[in-house]
């Protein structure tokens, strides 16, 4: 195998190409879009859309707090992002009515961990 020059060694390149990957692997998951990343959530149980407890608003959406790359459910705008990208069929624009913070435990790094329990109210007029 010929030697590495100008001072880089094996672990050196090494290093470098595992942060290559890991930077595109990041951008990939950013460009997967919120349909994509809401879908996912719901497969996994941190999204789930229930039905009405009265006519004040449409949708009672409960999110439980993740992180992703460029994407962290403690953000209010990241949170009515996956409700709009998941409700985006039958949901054309989304208004939050009402939000609350279930706290659940302690995070690893000291954070809150949690469900987020939001109302919305479509407005079915673009539809």
């Amino acid at each position: 195998m010929t030697p590495i020059r100008h001072g880089l060694g094996r672990r050196s390149v090494q290093r470098v190409r595992v942060t290559v990957l890991l930077g595109t692997l990041g951008l990939l998951t950013g460009c997967a879009g919120t349909t994509a990343l809401s879908a996912s959530m719901a497969r996994d149980g941190s999204l789930r859309v229930d039905a009405p407890d009265d006519p004040s608003y449409d949708y009672k959406v409960t999110i439980a707090t993740v992180w992703d790359v460029g994407f962290d459910t403690r953000k209010q705008s990241d949170r009515v992002l996956a409700i709009r990208g998941y409700l985006q069929e039958a949901c054309p624009t989304v208004t939050v009515v009402s939000e609350q913070f279930l706290r659940t435990a302690d995070g690893p790094l000291g954070g809150e961990r949690g469900l987020y329990v939001t109302k919305v109210k479509c407005d079915r007029a673009g539809s």
